[in-house]
């Protein structure tokens, strides 16, 4: 702005100055205030007690009619302490915890401002309840006493606990942690109830833990206390006696005033326990013992003796405790208990058998662990160790036998048992004696045992050779005795006796029944069996059989010629052939085994061409071929006759032959020769032509052509020319 300097310069700014002061009151006279927007300034803000510190918890919105900059904030100095404002959002942070149950509403004062004034306004903000409150108990600690005898449902406390939380949240609800088998809480009361009978000899007191829960759906939350409940003694018990059971042993031989033991029972009521007194009920033969009534001590009251019948088997006292009241009559509270009490035995007694000897007979076939029927009992008539002893066999061979028990107490009956295989045929009879002694030496029973074997056919007839085997030539002849088999039994007599027999009587062979010689009764022929399997009985005298066997290999001899398959043979071939030619095969088979029946082929005779065949061995054949071309015109008829001989490896060999005949077959190989090498013939003139064949009578001349070839021997003749004598 350009200001002017003169004469009206004072006039223009007195002018300008006004016109300001004009304007700005014309300003602050038109501007109109903000307005928050926020419902809750008409009723309220809810924000709940467990909002963390610095959440947003809402945001202030006005409105400026002139819309100029607002600014907002908080006004007072609680306010300030829990909230604070972001002065140009209008955003509203907490800045203090939240605790409803310490205030659970307040009044906060929010403002807003533009450039001409400030606006303020007050929020009712109530705090949301949360469950962060356990529930709490009261009049801690708890305890109670109560008799044993308190009747089952009766109540005997109750527990008191409270949550300042509102709702679900405040209901507190009361159980036992954990639940208890003899008292009961109400849940909602907190009433503690009996509801199973009491003893206080089996639990004097009860530690339980009381929780108090609240309710609150989502998180609830608990405490813990604990209930001493004191159970107080009542008298309902019997007494009881104590270190069960009552037994113990004493030597026949203690004097009259000899503590055997001390009794003792207590009263089951612990809380205030009374006396006992003890009495013998039954059981006291002949009042042998005598009981304290105070002390309960039990002691003999004459003189024992264990053989004594009344005594032998010991005493079972009955003893009786009872409760005594203070001036010390018995009360009804009583209980019983039996007393063992044997004698102990001094040892006085040896052991007996219950006889001086024993005799048996058995069998010797009887088994290992075979048990003598012999009745033996030996016995000690002490007791306890005294009469403990050792039983056993000794004399020559008692170890084939053997006893049980060995050891003994008391009395056993004694069992005697095979403990080796028995055989008659090597001892016949057992004497040996029987022995019970004692620790102390002098302590010895003793008896004498006598057992005879019985003679059994216990032994099977044993082959001297578990096979027998012979060969002989198929040429043996008959009669010969060929081996002698044997056979022994173990057995004695009659028992011990062995014959021989063939399980299947063979046509070719005989046995002597009591000698064992094997005979040839029959031929043999190798070609028909090679070997014979026999089966060989032997039989004792008590019908105890043993199987043997007998091979008799049959050896071939050369006794079969050779024997060809057909009587005889043919082939044939034709004349000129120039390689070697299979003509014929020849096969002859000789029954005999090898080497006897190994044959070899010769040629022995041919009727032409000797040295043109050969015989070679083809798969089993004996084949013939000619190894040179053959000519027919050389042969007789064309036929050819060859002897073949099979002779087979035999010492001395035998043999037999074959004829075999070859055809010759002819080729056209000759052209036709005349017998002279000119003819000369004289002929009539006057013959007539044409009719000389069938006039002339004879033949003025004869030619004479031969051709080798017979089979192509027709013969034709032609005048190849004439020649006139001048």
């Amino acid at each position: 702005m350009l200001w002017s300097v003169g004469f009206g310069g004072r006039m223009t700014v007195a002018k300008l100055l006004l016109s300001f002061f004009i304007l700005n009151s014309f300003c602050e006279a038109s501007n109109q205030p903000p307005r928050f927007q926020n419902y809750f300034f008409h009723s309220y803000l809810l924000i709940y007690e467990n909002t963390p510190v610095g959440t947003s918890v809402t945001q202030l919105q006005a409105v400026d009619p002139d819309q100029e900059p607002l600014i907002f904030g908080v006004v007072g100095e609680e306010a300030m302490r829990y909230f604070a404002v972001e002065r140009d959002t209008g955003v509203v942070w907490l800045r203090q915890p939240l605790d409803r149950e310490t205030k659970s509403e307040m009044q906060v004062e929010f403002f807003v401002s533009d450039s001409q004034g400030v606006v303020k306004d007050t929020v009712n903000i109530q705090i949301g309840d949360v469950n962060d409150n356990s529930p709490t108990f009261h009049g801690q600690p708890y305890t109670v006493h109560i008799a044993e005898n308190t009747p089952v449902g009766t109540s005997v406390y109750q527990v008191n606990a409270t949550d300042p939380d509102q709702g679900t949240g405040g209901s507190v609800l009361f159980s036992f942690q954990p639940p208890s088998s003899f008292f009961s809480i109400d849940g909602a009361r907190g009433t503690v109830t009996v509801t199973r009978a009491l003893d206080y000899e089996t639990t004097s007191a009860y530690q339980l833990t009381v929780n108090a829960t609240d309710q609150d759906k989502k998180r609830p939350l608990s405490s813990l206390s604990n209930l001493a409940i004191t159970i107080t003694d009542v008298q309902d018990m019997d007494p009881i006696f104590t270190n069960l059971p009552y037994s113990t042993n004493i030597g026949e031989d203690v004097p009259p005033g000899y503590e055997v033991r001390k009794i003792r029972a207590i009263d089951q009521d612990l809380g205030r326990p009374r006396g006992i007194g003890y009495t013998i009920i039954s059981g006291n033969t002949n009042s042998i013992f005598a009981l304290a009534y105070i002390s309960g001590s039990l002691t003999v009251n004459g003189q024992l003796d264990r053989e004594n019948p009344l005594y032998s088997s010991g005493f079972t006292l009955t003893v009786k405790g009872t409760e005594l009241n203070d001036d010390r009559t018995p009360t009804d509270a009583s209980v019983m208990t039996t007393f063992t009490i044997l004698l102990i035995d001094k040892n006085d007694n040896a052991p007996k058998f219950n006889s001086s000897e024993y005799r048996v007979r058995i069998t010797e076939l009887a088994q290992v662990g075979f048990a003598l029927p012999l009745f033996i009992q030996a016995e000690d008539k002490d007791e306890g160790v005294n009469s403990m002893f050792q039983v056993f066999l000794t004399g020559n061979n008692s170890a084939h036998f053997t006893i049980s028990p060995t050891a003994v107490q008391g009395r056993a009956d004694i069992r005697m048992r095979v403990d080796v295989p028995l055989d008659y045929e090597n001892i016949q009879s057992y004497s040996f004696s029987l022995y019970a002694n004692e620790s102390i030496s002098e302590h010895v029973g003793f008896a004498r045992i006598y057992i005879d074997l019985i003679n059994e056919n216990d032994n099977r007839p044993i082959f001297l050779k578990p096979l027998y085997n012979i060969s002989l030539p198929e040429n043996t002849p008959r009669g010969t005795s060929l081996l002698r088999i044997q056979a022994t039994d173990g057995d004695f007599g009659t028992f011990g006796t062995v014959r021989y027999y063939f399980s299947d009587e063979p046509d070719q062979f005989s046995l002597d029944t009591e000698t064992g010689w094997v005979h040839l009764w029959g031929n043999l022929d190798y070609e028909l069996m090679r070997r014979f399997t026999l089966t060989v009985l032997a039989r004792d005298g008590g019908g105890e059989e043993t199987t043997g066997r007998l091979w008799v290999n049959v050896l071939d001899v050369n006794d079969n010629t050779p024997l060809f398959q057909k009587e005889a043979y043919m082939g044939s071939l034709r004349e000129n052939e120039q390689a070697a030619q299979q003509v014929a095969r020849v096969r002859a088979t000789d029954e005999d085994s090898p080497p006897n029946n190994i044959l070899t082929y010769t040629i022995t005779s041919v009727s032409a061409f000797r040295g043109y065949f050969r015989i070679t061995m083809v798969e089993g054949y004996a084949v013939i071929s000619v190894n040179s071309p053959l000519d027919y015109e050389m042969v007789p008829e064309g036929m050819i006759y060859l002897t073949v001989m099979a002779k087979d490896g035999g010492n001395p060999a035998l043999n037999s032959s074959v004829s075999v005949t070859i055809e010759l077959f002819d080729e056209n190989d000759n052209p036709p020769k005349f017998s002279k090498a000119s003819y000369l013939v004289k002929i009539p003139e006057n013959i007539i032509a044409a009719e000389c064949h069938n006039s002339i009578r004879r033949p003025y001349w004869t030619l004479t052509s031969v051709d080798l070839a017979l089979y192509n021997g027709l013969w034709i003749f032609f005048l190849l020319g004439l020649t006139v004598p001048q």
